[in-house]
Formats: structure tokens, sequence, C-alpha cells
């Protein structure tokens, strides 16, 4: 197959060398590359990790969108596997304890692969393959904090709330670094942890007894689902 004339560009040739995406962007502008730029500018990056390219179409740039189109992959091009259990079984790697997922990932951190016609996330398909179907309404957290691992027994069930709240370390609403700890103007540190209608506040000498009490607040109203600070 003769593909496109311009670099990077892996679909078929259509029109004087290039692809029909390429050639009407040198009859509209003069250029194959013509509206590039304004899109690099003003677009968010492609989801594959370390690609800068403005995405498009599905959440990827133009090279890896085509990819995953053609081949249910936006890495494709690599080694091929037959089954969704031989690229799992391939990209997974042991580290610090993690079965860590080595191939692509979305723009929030999490593995994806293809399964079933279509790209799921990769720890949410390991899950499934030892305990089935997610039920509706849940979503699978992470209890090691690593978004990469795909270690199932790392993994549990969680509703939206409960997942949200099984964080590690501050948010940005915290200026001293601490989850739940605020700074007072008198010097001293407020904690603040809620949950709905309850809520726990406490004030103290020093942000290593806040973010004690913190920790204890935390326990007492998220239970498993506590975190870290």
């Amino acid at each position: 197959m003769n593909t496109c004339s311009v670099d990077m560009c892996d679909s078929r040739a259509a029109r004087r060398g290039y692809c029909n995406a390429h050639y009407l962007r040198l009859r509209r502008h003069g250029d194959p590359l013509g509206g590039a730029e304004y899109r690099r500018h003003t677009s968010k990056p492609c989801s594959v990790s370390g690609c800068a390219e403005p995405r498009n179409g599905g959440g990827y740039c133009d090279r890896h969108g085509y990819k995953w189109r053609r081949y249910g992959d936006p890495l494709a091009g690599g080694t091929r596997y037959s089954t969704p259990e031989e690229a799992f079984a391939n990209r997974v790697e042991r580290l610090d304890g993690c079965l860590v997922w080595t191939g692509s990932a979305d723009s929030c951190g999490y593995g994806t692969m293809f399964a079933d016609g279509r790209i799921v996330r990769a720890h949410r398909w390991a899950w499934e393959q030892t305990h089935g179907p997610i039920p509706v309404g849940m979503e699978i957290d992470h209890m090691c904090w690593n978004r990469a691992c795909c270690e199932v027994s790392h993994l549990r069930l969680a509703t939206r709330h409960e997942n949200r709240r099984n964080l590690s370390g501050a948010t940005s609403a915290s200026s001293t670094g601490v989850r739940n700890v605020f700074p007072l103007k008198s010097g001293r540190y407020i904690t603040i942890v809620r949950r709905g209608d309850e809520s726990r506040y406490s004030s103290h000498d020093t942000i290593e007894q806040a973010a004690e009490a913190a920790a204890e607040a935390r326990a007492d109203l998220f239970g498993d689902f506590a975190g870290r600070g």
C-alpha cells in the first residue's frame, strides 16, 4: 500500500501522493499541513503518553487516531498480539509490589488496551477477568494509589464518592501540603474534614498535630476509604 507522503502519516495515499485529509488541506490552505499549527496551539495534546501532537477525534492525534481506527490500538505497528490476554501479559511488569502497565495510557494516567472491539482501561479489564462485569454505578479503586497498577489484589469496587475520598496526599486547596489541614492567621492550624452533612473541625499548635487529627477524622468519616495525607 502506498502511504501518504507527509512524514509520520500512515494513511493510504489517495490523490497526488497525499491521503484524503492532507489533500484537502493542500486544496484549502495550499499546504498539506495547513491549519495544523493553529490546532497545535489550541488543542489538548494527544492522549497517548509522550505524544505532544494536538488531539483530534477520539482523543488522539491524527497519526495515533488512524492506528486506533484501523488496528484498534493507537500504538499499533510494533508487536501484534492475537488476544487481549496475550497483549496484557506482555504489557505489564512487577515493580514495587504492583503489576504496572507499560503500554499506552489515557490522559488521566490509566493504562488502555483493545478488548471486545473497543478501547478499555487495563485495570478494569484485569478486574473483570477475575471478578466478572463491574456492577452499574460502581468504579474500580486503586488501594495502592498507583493508576498504572493492574494487580487485582490492589483493586476494589467503590462508589464514585468512595473512590474520590481514597486520595493520597493533599489537594490543591490545601496550602500546607497536608490533606485537610489549613493555616490560621494566628499561626495555628485547623483541620476540616467533611462527609455530606457531617463535619470534623479542630485547631492545633503544630502541623504534625493537625495532620494526625485529620487522619483520625478521615478514618472516622470515611472508614476503609480514608486514604492518606
